[in-house]
């Protein structure tokens, strides 16, 4: 998949979950910009101007360049294939120039998305640059984070923070109020990204996915209102929350 950032197209990472793909895409400013509330009109109306630009520069890493014509002198037009998920692919696809731009469509429930590769637990564990989930063993309450670090040693940290009164946390409040417990044997990564920002976007996306997360409000911040809509239709497609 392709996403626009500032002058140069970018093969995004790998995403683990359907709709992070997605929504990615429409994400082609930085933290900074989307703390500005820019609205989502505006963002793709900027990627479709972006392209525009890069194809006019010579641009290929989206197809073959739309300076070359065919035998019958005709201008050909760029090939963008986009990952089909129902309703929310149209959505993106509306606002690209389709009479120089040829518009295609990929398959996203490929044999590898089925087939567990049973990992061996340490290596699960020592996996860094990940956004993850904690679930409560005795109720439907989960939380969302990311780390840098090698997910062994967070989890760590989350269980040891009971300990100290000055390290509590949502997670510790839970803990302590009702009386439960996490599953810290079985925490999901959700993501991987090692770029910061592009970390911190992928956390909101999956924080805002949870069925009764127990997040803060600041943990979401940064992401605008307008994309709600999006990530609820994704979930929709998707046919299940996180």
């Amino acid at each position: 998949m392709l996403i626009l950032n500032k002058d140069s197209l970018i093969p995004s990472s790998d995403f683990s979950e359907l709709y992070l793909n997605i929504l990615t895409l429409s994400v082609s400013f930085d933290l900074h910009t989307l703390s500005n509330g820019y609205p989502l009109k505006m963002i793709f109306d900027n990627m479709n101007k972006r392209t525009k630009k890069l194809r006019a520069n010579g641009c290929t890493e989206i197809g073959e360049n739309v300076n070359d014509n065919n035998n019958n002198g005709e201008k050909l037009r760029n090939l963008i294939v986009f990952p089909y998920i129902k309703t929310i692919t149209s959505k993106v696809t509306k606002v690209i120039n389709k009479s120089k731009t040829i518009i295609g469509y990929r398959c996203i429930n490929k044999l590898d998305r089925f087939i567990n590769t049973h990992k061996d637990k340490n290596e699960y564990r020592d996996n860094n640059n990940v956004i993850y989930k904690i679930n409560c063993i005795d109720c439907d309450v989960s939380y969302v984070g990311q780390t840098k670090r090698h997910l062994k040693t967070r989890i760590k940290e989350h269980r040891n923070n009971i300990k100290y009164e000055s390290k509590h946390s949502v997670v510790t409040k839970h803990i302590t109020d009702y009386n439960h417990k996490f599953n810290w044997e079985k925490v999901k990564i959700l993501d991987h990204e090692t770029n910061f920002k592009k970390r911190l976007i992928s956390e909101m996306i999956h924080i805002k996915g949870q069925t009764n997360g127990i997040n803060l409000i600041k943990d979401t911040e940064l992401l605008d209102k307008s994309y709600l809509n999006i990530i609820e239709d994704l979930h929709e497609s998707s046919g299940k929350y996180l």
